[in-house]
């Protein structure tokens, strides 16, 4: 995510953020009586937003739009597991050629690994375009998928999605509330 979107979404976050925890944690010490208050990290599961632009073109992350918090945590495995959660539910019934990451790159692979992985599955990737745009291609491999996930379990399928490392609807971000 870029520096600008995850600077919008802290200062969306914060105030829900603040009201969940009260902005720190409140303890009363027993010798001398008082309320102190310390520093709290929340983790917040926050979903990205997708832009339409066209039809034929895959949606792209909304610079415009940060996204919104789903919910937070003062746990950051909690957040992580409920994070894996959604992005799985989301994962189950989206085409992942649907949308565009940043920078055009589905994985953090090479071309060539990305494609033995697909062939690795049983699977006859596309036909290669060499000149086509982003578009063109995530278009091409939109319809590839549509085509031909009927056929594929579920594993199949998010072994897929796992190859597509640079796709993912949803993150944890860590908020430090400051009393």
């Amino acid at each position: 995510m870029t520096g600008t979107i995850r600077t919008r979404l802290v200062a969306m976050v914060m105030y829900g953020a603040m009201v969940l925890v009260g902005c720190g944690v409140r303890t009363s010490s027993s010798i001398d009586n008082k309320i102190t208050t310390k520093h709290q990290t929340v983790y917040v599961v926050h979903e990205f937003m997708w832009r339409w632009r066209s039809n034929r073109s895959p949606l792209v992350l909304d610079e415009g739009r940060p996204g919104k918090p789903v919910k937070s945590f003062l746990d950051r495995e909690r957040a992580e597991e409920h994070c894996r959660a959604l992005n799985l539910h989301k994962r189950a019934k989206s085409n992942p050629f649907r949308y565009l990451p940043e920078e055009g790159e589905y994985t953090s692979m090479d071309r060539v690994a990305f494609l033995a992985a697909v062939r690795a599955e049983g699977l006859i990737p596309p036909a290669d375009s060499p000149e086509a745009g982003n578009d063109e291609l995530a278009w091409i491999w939109f319809e590839w998928w549509e085509n031909h996930r009927r056929e594929w379990d579920n594993d199949r399928v998010e072994r897929l999605w796992k190859a597509m490392d640079r796709v993912y609807f949803y993150e944890v971000l860590p908020v430090e509330l400051v009393p």
